[in-house]
């Protein structure tokens, strides 16, 4: 996913509401992922164990997903990146996620 929004690159819902994707949709601001990557790249901290959730198209169904976020700088030729995983944890159901249609 080198150099793209990583809502488009995860197919969130809200990014995929807009035409011009993530970081322009009304939930952008909040997003969990994108102000830990924006905090990453602005500080160039390592952040880990930020618990969140999203909702992110599979499938073409819409699943809510719950997460932990660890991001950490990357230079690859003198340019800026985050590298960043996310552990899915397990819900009620015993998935990584919660499927709606």
């Amino acid at each position: 996913m080198l150099s793209r929004q990583p809502g488009d690159g995860l197919s969130c819902i809200h990014a995929a509401s807009v035409p011009e994707g993530c970081g322009h949709a009304a939930a952008c601001p909040t997003c969990p992922i994108r102000n830990t990557l924006t905090t990453v790249l602005r500080t160039g901290d390592t952040i880990n164990g930020i618990e969140a959730s999203t909702w992110l198209i599979i499938n073409g169904k819409e699943n809510k997903f719950y997460f932990s976020i660890g991001a950490s700088l990357v230079v690859l030729n003198g340019e800026k990146h985050v590298l960043f995983a996310l552990s899915i944890f397990l819900n009620a159901n015993g998935r990584g996620d919660s499927s709606r249609e």
